[in-house]
């Protein structure tokens, strides 16, 4: 049986490209998208496209607000196979969006931050307290069960 969260930590490149074709950080603000394209990839090994049809999402989950280290800690205690779809929240004074949307997995007993938006898999303290630096987020939220879906009456495009 395939181990998708192997076969992502083997060639992040690959995969998440394929999940998430655009080139350029924000060509398409499709972030939630893409946090949905890679949880659907590590449960199933599906390789769908993350919706590029708009920055506008319908989501469906079961956030939980928590703080970070409470979150990596829960994640790291179930072991490997586990993942959280996170919702990154800024602050007022940020000039991004109000929210950004990226996966924690647990891949073999490590924490690993998957974000197919920015095309980054980072399995290191340091350079993941950079990117949460670099995203400017004030607050956290994570979800075992996630989904986004273009609004009504707005077709995907894959």
């Amino acid at each position: 049986m395939t181990d998708y969260y192997d076969e992502l930590r083997r060639d992040p490149a690959a995969v998440l490209y394929q999940l998430n074709p655009s080139l350029f950080v924000g060509d398409v603000n499709n972030c939630p998208a893409t946090a949905d394209a890679v949880d659907n990839y590590l449960a199933s090994g599906d390789l769908t496209r993350a919706d590029a049809s708009g920055s506008r999402f319908r989501i469906d989950s079961d956030l939980h607000t928590a703080a970070l280290p409470t979150i990596m800690e829960n994640l790291a205690a179930l072991g490997h196979g586990h993942h959280y779809v996170i919702r990154g929240t800024r602050g007022h004074e940020s000039r991004f969006a109000p929210n950004h949307y990226f996966v924690l997995a647990n891949i073999h007993n490590r924490v690993v931050l998957i974000d197919a938006y920015t095309h980054e898999l980072l399995d290191s303290s340091p350079t993941i307290q950079e990117y949460l630096r670099r995203g400017q987020f004030r607050r956290f939220a994570f979800a075992t069960r996630f989904e986004a879906s273009p609004p009504p009456g707005r077709p995907n495009r894959r």
